[in-house]
């Protein structure tokens, strides 16, 4: 190579998808270090699909969470605003107001389907039972009437809780009280109670909790050790056992237990009934509304990123042993912007292949900016799976909650989203919607790693880059950035905008340039910003497309045979300017 050579960098696949977990400089060329409404299914990054606005409109008030309502002939959707529980009926979009009485001022509400029922809870730490609130019950349409049980023994209803789940016949709470002839004081969320076993003759069974003291196997059940408030609830699928479903795993602020709650209960008290998994400051679980089961797994948030739990059959055999494994390098620059207060609101939803997790708080810290999409098979074939990766962030709204439900043959995401502190709208993420509610064009980027030109000592000054896209449906408008030697801000290239009518069939276009437009000397070093010797690069697209190749061309510079002594001179501010561009990956929103 010679000086005033032009160099060359081709991408094509993109089939590792986005990481985080190593400098971009490391990145493999499959690879790409952050992704914005996009998907990389099948290798190649493309506009995300489009969230279509559900012709429903969701009652004013603090909106305080929704679940999935899951029966044979419908799949309805249960929520709470401001105290009240709706449940809308995805067959006809026809909203049902239950009664009942739950706080109006707690951030979200538990949600628990056992069998045919719903239960919800407030988890509302009153100062005394008497003060707490009964969980609403729904039977299909209708309320589930439990008062004339609550009024003669309410030590036998369905006891006032927060976390809950449902397995091997039996309906699990969390719950601050406990009955000794009257209800203790306020003993904290570190304890659970067991209810009755659903009879086949007599479903209603599973809402009592008639076997309460410890003669009858009851009692309030606590964790092993000091493992802090309970956080999630739910049953990992095992084969081992005579019903496929393994212990209950309970899951705290600081740790992990597993119970062995499919022994007879007379048993329970006979051997080690709860052992502790994991511990740790850092591997619990903070958000009761994260705790989703994804086949043999629980995928759940804790304080360092995404974690999954898995049994594999030698640690089934073993009565209760789980694997908890970090599965979220990929993505930890955008986990590292949630904290604490809001860790306790985030989400996630499975919808088939992939995975939803709620990330990034918006400036009230009462709703995410961001959903993070992982896709569990980017590719497949009949011999095996590819290793799942991440599409990056998804955008657009600030997102309250999210559920996944089954309308007609389709499984959907469903979104909850915040237009005000008093409004919410219901979207679905729609596969063939090319934009958000209908008009949107979703801004998408994909960063891509350092590239060298297989000259990496050589200064080399960026000349412009060259697109091939596909499937453009609708007008796109597409840019560029880049930067050199991990400085800290972009320069821009020009922009391109492709016109074309969406009633046809997609277009492609080829070759598409984008040049690298006059900068400004580095304020520091004082050399050229177009000039270094590794250079990322930025593609930008309002619109709908496919972006099948990238050619970047650069010009070869030479090598510097100097190295740069330090000056005792006076600091000097980098700042972002004209030419020094900052980009902003959460500006896009949703009309509303």
């Amino acid at each position: 190579m010679a000086s005033g050579d032009e160099l060359y960098e081709a991408i094509q696949s993109l089939l590792g998808g986005m990481s985080q977990a190593v400098d971009p400089q490391l990145l493999q060329p499959y690879q790409y270090a952050f992704g914005l409404n996009i998907t990389d299914r099948k290798g190649l990054p493309q506009t995300r699909p489009g969230f279509t606005k559900l012709n429903f409109d969701v009652p004013d008030g603090k909106f305080q969470g929704a679940a999935t309502y899951r029966l044979h002939d419908d799949n309805r959707i249960v929520f709470a605003v401001a105290g009240v529980i709706y449940q809308l009926k995805l067959s006809d979009l026809s909203l049902i107001t239950h009664t009942g009485t739950l706080s109006a001022t707690v951030d979200r509400m538990y949600f628990c389907q056992a069998d045919r029922y719903m239960i919800v809870q407030d988890g509302d730490p009153s100062d005394s039972w008497a003060n707490a609130n009964w969980p609403v019950i729904i039977y299909q349409d209708a309320d589930y009437d439990q008062s004339a049980l609550r009024a003669s023994n309410p030590n036998q209803a369905l006891p006032k809780g927060a976390d809950m789940a449902y397995g091997h016949g039996r309906l699990y709470v969390a719950t601050n009280y406990i009955y000794e002839s009257g209800w203790s004081d306020n003993l904290g969320r570190v304890g659970f109670v067991a209810g009755d076993i659903i009879k086949a003759h007599d479903p209603e069974d599973v809402l009592k909790f008639t076997e309460t003291d410890y003669l009858n196997e009851g009692g309030r059940i606590i964790l092993p050790e000091e493992l802090g408030y309970i956080n999630g609830m739910s049953f990992q699928r095992n084969i081992l056992t005579g019903v496929g479903m393994g212990p209950l795993i309970v899951g705290a602020e600081k740790g992990f237990a597993a119970f062995q709650v499919n022994a007879p209960r007379m048993e329970w008290k006979d051997f080690d009934f709860g052992i502790v998994s994991y511990s740790g400051v850092d591997v619990g679980c903070l958000s009761p509304h994260s705790f989703e089961n994804d086949n043999s797994d629980i995928i759940y948030r804790s304080k360092d990123g995404i974690r999954t739990l898995r049994t594999t059959a030698t640690e089934a055999q073993a009565g209760g042993g789980i694997a908890n494994d970090p599965i979220s390098n990929e993505v930890e620059d955008v986990l590292l912007l949630d904290d604490d207060a809001t860790l306790a609101l985030s989400e996630i939803a499975v919808i088939g292949s992939r995975v939803f997790t709620t990330s990034v708080p918006n400036s009230n810290k009462d709703a995410f900016r961001a959903l993070i999409s992982m896709d569990k098979k980017p590719i497949a074939s009949i011999t095996e799976n590819a290793t799942p990766i991440y599409d990056g962030i998804w955008t657009g709204f600030d997102f309250l909650s999210i559920a996944d439900a089954r309308e007609g043959d389709d499984h959907k995401l469903f979104v909850f989203v915040k237009e005000s502190d008093t409004e919410t709208q219901v979207f679905y993420l729609d596969p063939d919607a090319y934009r958000d509610n209908g008009s949107d064009a979703p801004l998408c980027r994909y960063y891509s790693g350092y590239k060298i030109f297989e000259a990496p000592f050589n200064l080399k000054r960026f000349k412009h880059l060259e697109l091939w896209l596909s499937n453009i449906i609708g007008n796109v408008e597409v840019t560029a950035y880049y930067r050199l030697d991990n400085y800290p801000f972009w320069n821009k290239c020009t922009t391109s905008i492709i016109k074309a009518d969406a009633s046809g069939s997609p277009q492609r276009r080829s070759c598409l340039r984008l040049t690298a437009e006059d900068v400004d000397d580095d304020p520091v070093l004082e050399g050229r910003l177009d000039a270094g010797y590794i250079v990322q690069y930025c593609i930008e697209w309002q619109g709908f497309c496919q972006v099948d190749k990238v050619r970047l061309t650069a010009e070869d510079l030479g090598n510097n045979d100097f190295y740069l002594v330090e000056e005792e001179n006076s600091a000097i501010a980098v700042s972002a300017s004209a030419d020094a561009i900052e980009i902003d990956d959460y500006e896009y929103e949703v009309s509303l």
